[in-house]
């Protein structure tokens, strides 16, 4: 499982959303293309509010996406950090 996500997700949460960008980019030079890590750095983009960059990352994110056979769902610890701020959470075929 790659805490990297994960610890992107919590800084996200606590509102580091710089830090979680150097995070996601780290995880992206590790595994290029990664959605979870795409979808990521674009919320904490947008977080800082860089939506030029962060658009420009969601379209790699679609195209990263485009292939799956499956509808893409936040990682269980970001569903879970969601839930904590009383938001619904949506766990069903996400991410271990």
């Amino acid at each position: 499982y790659p805490v990297r996500e994960s610890l992107g997700d919590l800084l996200l949460a606590t509102g580091r959303a710089a830090d979680a960008e150097v995070v996601y980019r780290e995880d992206l030079k590790r595994t290029p293309e990664n959605p979870w890590s795409l979808h990521g750095l674009a919320q904490s983009l947008r977080m800082q509010h860089r939506d030029k960059d962060a658009a420009a990352i969601e379209e790699r994110f679609r195209r990263a996406w485009s292939h799956a056979d499956l509808e893409f769902q936040p990682s269980r610890f970001e569903a879970f950090l969601v839930a904590k701020q009383g938001q619904p959470a949506v766990v069903a075929g996400s991410r271990d």
